[in-house]
């Protein structure tokens, strides 16, 4: 599904994902009623200059992927965005730059970047939970990624999370939390 535009889900309405399926989106994403993400892979996409908002209501994201115009901007709003597989950065930004009341974000994969920014300099928390393995993080293109907090975490069970090759500087403006059990290798 390829969707060059705004993805609404108001209330009461269910948007049940195929297994593994792929949406690919341009605009901004809204939900009030319930997205069943079934393990696939959301793709934002826009090419043109905008600030986009995702607020994902109380349902959560699986693959997250950013794929957009240089100049593009996404942001998440209100609700505590989830995303339970990979966070991917592409092009484009994942930041705070668009209006709307910015949420915290909770990514339990790999959190990478082939390009592309993340820059969350409000008042937010950026959690990195190590689900299910040691998992990467960072970006290969050496972009510095800016966080107001950052948390390190995992599933109460130790798990490594190793800073990918390449990776630019962290900036934390606020504060930076390492939880227990939780092991961070190849920092810079």
């Amino acid at each position: 599904l390829d969707v060059n535009a705004d993805v609404s889900l108001g209330s009461g309405t269910n948007l049940l994902a195929p297994p593994s399926a792929s949406f690919t989106v341009a605009g901004n994403w809204t939900t009030a009623g319930n997205f069943t993400h079934d393990n696939g892979t959301i793709k934002f996409d826009g090419a043109s200059a905008a600030n986009k908002t995702i607020n994902p209501g109380s349902s959560n994201f699986y693959n997250l992927t950013f794929d957009t115009g240089a100049t593009n901007h996404w942001k998440p709003i209100t609700n505590t965005m989830f995303i339970l597989g990979d966070l991917t950065l592409t092009a484009g930004f994942f930041d705070d730059a668009a209006a709307g009341t910015l949420s915290n974000i909770i990514a339990q994969g790999n959190v990478i970047g082939t390009g592309g920014t993340i820059s969350f300099t409000s008042t937010n928390t950026f959690t990195h939970r190590a689900i299910g393995g040691g998992k990467n993080f960072g970006s290969s293109t050496g972009t510095a990624w800016t966080f107001n907090n950052l948390t390190e975490d995992n599933d109460g069970t130790a798990r490594t999370i190793t800073a990918v090759s390449g990776i630019g500087p962290k900036k934390i403006n606020a504060g930076w939390t390492l939880h227990t059990s939780t092991t961070l290798s190849d920092v810079v």
